[in-house]
């Protein structure tokens, strides 16, 4: 897979179980002790090149982990 650059650090990857090649990224500023997170929902071609599918979110706490989606 190729590279998806994020204005955070990355802290969580899961893939989906529903949805073939879409992966949801968790990041968080400050090593998530302070500050923002950001979710990112991405969708992997086939050439493996990743893309945003769906718009980040920015939240005022941090993102440490990700649910099922």
């Amino acid at each position: 897979m190729g590279p998806f650059r994020t204005a955070f650090n990355g802290y969580a990857v899961k893939f989906s179980p529903f949805e073939e090649g879409r992966l949801a990224v968790a990041t968080a500023q400050n090593f998530g002790i302070i500050g923002n997170g950001r979710q990112y929902v991405l969708q992997v071609s086939a050439a493996c090149r990743p893309r945003c599918a769906r718009c980040q979110a920015l939240l005022i706490t941090s993102v440490l982990d990700i649910g099922m989606m």
